[in-house]
Parts: structure tokens; sequence; C-alpha cells
């Protein structure tokens, strides 16, 4: 139970978060590399329409456990396009998220001042402890499911737990992962709280049950598979290879070092913080909260446990740091209303000291963003506009390109099929396998040099002149592209 509530205007504030998360994704029709991806993915889903040469590796066989964000972005993508898509999708998740997160600061009493604070250090740290999880990604699957949680969180701590179940269901059925750890915390928050343990067991089975469909797609994508037959291993293609940067900390000792340690050392700092304010009872009416973060940071570092000895990279995949973000958040909000309540800041300092304060503040955080996010600043298209232009009217709309470098947009705008794409890696296990033989396939040719003599590759594109076995006559040149015509001597 929180203390005494101060004037909190709702509207106000869900605009002013509004505005924040604007200036982050701003809604402006510009894809970032995520949307592009899991647009095209969606749009396949529900028109049925799949190439088997296209970097976006799948098939009508494989059944997708982001139906539901599939059914909303695909309709929406195949209706209004992609740029009208990214619009209207954003404008949605900046709504959801406003309305979600609004609804936690008022729970927890935070005023405007604290609220603009928390989110500006929490945006300035890149979302997270570690990992590059972030929590605001655009319109992505996760971005429907975190908002999701966090009502789920809010519901939790007033005590209403069947709807706050109901709505990790919602969630998981956006995005598996972040529903499931939602789920995890819920209900080791819940065993710790009641004594009822009757209704511990009923809110895993009911959880389980309604997720059940799920579970049945994951097993039917990956597990009915005989893949003995393939000299590869898809966890370690999928975590060691693609997404190591996310999964493996312990992948190097330089990757520890440079990418991770920081973080896990301010993690800690911070957790020990909580936990002396918590077991000594500084905070009694936040202990909600301070609970909840005690068993969010205790799975962290249990992550990291199973992280290390997982030579299998079986949990790996699993993304055992997601939750990080979230954490790293409900610590700045926690510790932020404990210095705030305890300091008496509102006491000794005039209503009219912090207004100006919170409007300081606000503007300093919108020109920071502003002048940050590329996605405001303007670009040189012509030389991709020119490039496009030559592909649509000189080429055959069934030809195949790979690119030295991802384009990932090239589909898309061509018409014309791209065979590879590092960062577009599938999720189901036969997918995994056809990406890592494209990679090696993309490797010989690009880094290895070497001639590959069968292949169905009709133009290799790089971004400058190389002598290439593989290549033939240059068919087009500017400044960001050379074409190449394939060799096939």
């Amino acid at each position: 139970m929180v203390s005494s509530k101060l004037n909190f205007d709702n509207t106000l504030v869900s605009l002013v978060i509004s505005t924040i998360l604007i200036l982050l994704i701003p809604a402006n029709g510009l894809l970032n590399g995520d949307e592009e991806m899991y647009f095209r993915m969606a749009s396949d889903y529900l028109s049925g329409s799949f190439n088997s040469n296209s970097e976006f590796i799948t098939n009508e066989n494989i059944l997708n456990h982001r139906f539901l964000f599939n059914y909303i972005c695909g309709s929406l993508v195949n209706y209004f396009g992609y740029e009208h898509t990214h619009i209207i999708g954003r404008v949605i998740v900046i709504s959801i998220f406003s309305l979600s997160l609004t609804s936690l600061f008022k729970y927890l009493n935070s005023s405007l001042f604290e609220i603009v604070f928390i989110l500006f250090l929490f945006l300035i740290l890149h979302q997270t402890y570690y990992s590059g999880l972030q929590l605001f990604k655009g319109f992505l699957a996760s971005d429907f499911s975190y908002p999701i949680s966090i009502f789920s969180v809010v519901y939790m701590f007033k005590r209403k737990y069947l709807l706050a179940l109901f709505l990790l269901v919602l969630a998981t059925y956006f995005h598996f992962l972040i529903g499931g750890y939602f789920f995890l915390f819920f209900i080791v928050y819940f065993f710790i709280n009641s004594n009822n343990r009757f209704l511990f067991l009923i809110y895993n089975v009911l959880y389980l049950s309604l997720i059940s469909p799920l579970i049945f797609i994951l097993i039917k994508s990956n597990l009915t598979y005989d893949l003995s037959v393939f000299e590869y291993d898809v966890n370690w293609i999928y975590s060691y290879v693609r997404h190591s940067h996310h999964l493996l900390p312990f992948k190097s000792y330089s990757e520890f070092i440079n990418n991770w340690l920081l973080g896990i050392v301010f993690s800690q700092i911070l957790f020990f913080i909580v936990i002396l304010i918590h077991f000594r009872k500084l905070f009694i009416e936040y202990s909600q909260l301070s609970l909840y973060l005690i068993i969010g940071n205790i799975y962290l570092i249990l992550a990291f446990f199973i992280s290390y000895f997982d030579d299998s990279f079986t949990f790996s995949k699993l993304y055992l740091f997601r939750p990080a973000c979230i954490i790293f958040l409900f610590t700045l909000i926690f510790l932020t209303r404990f210095i705030f309540e305890k300091m008496k800041l509102y006491k000794f300092t005039s209503r009219r000291l912090i207004n100006r304060i919170f409007l300081i503040l606000f503007l300093i955080f919108s020109f920071y963003f502003y002048n940050t996010n590329s996605r405001f600043k303007s670009v040189d298209l012509s030389n991709k506009i020119e490039f496009i232009d030559f592909i649509k009217s000189k080429t055959n709309d069934k030809s195949i390109f790979l690119f030295e470098y991802s384009m990932i947009d090239f589909e898309r705008l061509t018409g014309r099929v791209s065979f590879f794409s590092n960062k577009i890696i599938p999720t189901h296990d036969l997918g995994i396998i056809e990406w890592y033989k494209r990679r090696l396939f993309h490797k010989k040719i690009f880094d290895d040099l070497e001639f590959v003599e069968i292949h169905n590759i009709d133009f290799f594109v790089t971004k400058s002149k190389t002598y290439n076995k593989n290549f033939s006559n240059i068919i087009f040149e500017n400044n960001d592209f050379v074409v190449y015509s394939a060799s096939k001597n």
C-alpha cells in the first residue's frame, strides 16, 4: 500500500509520457530494421505468400506462435501498406504504453517531475542494464506484451490476481517469452504473499491451460522434426552465431568486460540498496514493489549461472536476460520514490519551483532526443533511389540478389528477391539451419573469395568495386551501390 496521493492528472501524465515516446519512437513512416522484418513476416503469414529463395526464410508448414500480432500487423500492412501501418501501429503502441505507465505511476504516487526524471534517466541509460533488449522498440509484438504486462503488475499490486493473470495470458499470446517471464514473477510473488496454496495451484493450471495452444504451436514448429540429420546445432547457431550480444555474456572475456560487466555491477549496487530498504523496512508502504524487484533480481542472478553452465545453449534461446529492462525501470521508479518521500522534497520545495524544474528538465529531454534521434535527421537518399529505380526498370522481377551488406527493405522497395540477410534469422529450427547454410554461402563469396560454380544468384551487390571470381560485369554503379552480374562459368 502506497502513501497518500498527490494531485495526479491522468490526462496530463499520459500526454507527457506520449510526447516522450513520440520523440523516442516517432510515428513518421520510417521503419526500423525490426519493423521491416516483422511487418513482412506478418504480411506473408496472413497472405500465405512465401518465396523459398527470399531472405525471409519461412514457409506455410511452419505455424507461427505470434499469430495474434501477425493478424493485427499483417491486416494493417496488406490494407494500408508499410509506411501507414508504421504510423498507425506506433500511435497504438505509444497510447497503450502511456496508459499502462500512467496506471503504474498513479498507483505508486509518482509526481510528474519524477516521471520525466525517471524516463529521461531510463532512456539515457539505454533502457536496460545489459543485453541490449530494450523496452520501447516501435510497433512489434513485444511492444504490445510489455504494456499489457505492466497493467497486470498494477492489478497484482491491487490484489486483483485473477485479472492480472488474464492480462498475462493476453501478453503471452503477443510475445511468449515476455508474458512467460512476467507470469513467473507473478506466481512467485503470489506464493510469497498468500498462504492459499490451492489458489496458487489453480493459477498455474489456469495459465498453462489458456496458453496451451501456443505451447502446441511451439512444439509443432520445433520438436517434430528429426534434426540429427543436420551437422549444425540450431541452439548454437541461434545463440552463439547470431544473437550472442543479447544472450551470451560469457561468450568471451572481451565480450563480458566490454558489454556486460558495467551493467552487472550497476545492477547489483542498485539491488543491494533495494534489499537494504526492504528488509530494514525503510519504505514499508512500497514493500510490494521492493519484493517484486527482489524476485526479479534473484531471477537475473540465476540467469547468469544458467548461462555460464549452459554449454549446449539450450536455455540461451529463451532470452534469459529479457526481464532486465523492466527490472531496471521498476528499480528507478522505486528508488526515485524513496528519495522523494524520505527527503521530504515536497515539504521543503515550493510547488512553483518544482514545476519550473520539471519544465526545464522536459525541454532538455525533448531537445536531447530530437538532436540524437537519427529518425529526425535528414538523410541523402539520392543514391539509394537511383539504385532502386535501376533495379526495378532494368532487371527481371524473378532475379535473385545477394548483398555483401544487408539492405533489409530491398525486397519491399523493388519486388526482387534478396537471398540472405544476417539480421533476418527465423526462430523455428528448420529455418535456422537454412539461414546458417546461406550464411556460410555468403561467407564463401564475400569473405573467403571462393569461386562457387553452382548457385542461384543472378546479381551481387557491394558498396564499392572489388575483384571477385564470382562477379562478372558491372551493370550499375554509384557512390553507395555497385551491382555485378553473376559469373557462372
